[in-house]
């Protein structure tokens, strides 16, 4: 949820970028999403994903760290879902 309400994750303070990414891994890695609970949340969490994606491509604003907590993201998701990466991508 609160990856898709910033218009622009790359202009958050950076420990508060930081915190959102750990949070998302925590999340991804804890919570089953094909679940019939949470299968409403699974455009959330794609959002969430392009927005992590989108991290990856500001190189010269992010530090190194942001961007590979980014990249984290991606792979768990790739790892835990790879049938939904062709759509997302």
């Amino acid at each position: 949820g609160l990856f898709v309400q910033f218009e622009d994750t790359a202009s958050l303070p950076p420990l508060v970028l930081k915190n959102l990414l750990k949070t998302l891994i925590i999340v991804m890695q804890k919570h089953d999403f094909d679940s019939r609970a949470l299968r409403h949340l699974q455009g959330d969490l794609r959002a969430a994903l392009r927005r992590c994606l989108t991290l990856l491509l500001n190189e010269e604003q992010l530090s190194l760290e942001l961007r590979q907590l980014a990249l984290s993201c991606c792979q768990i998701f790739i790892n835990r879902w790879p049938g939904v990466m062709g759509v997302l991508l």
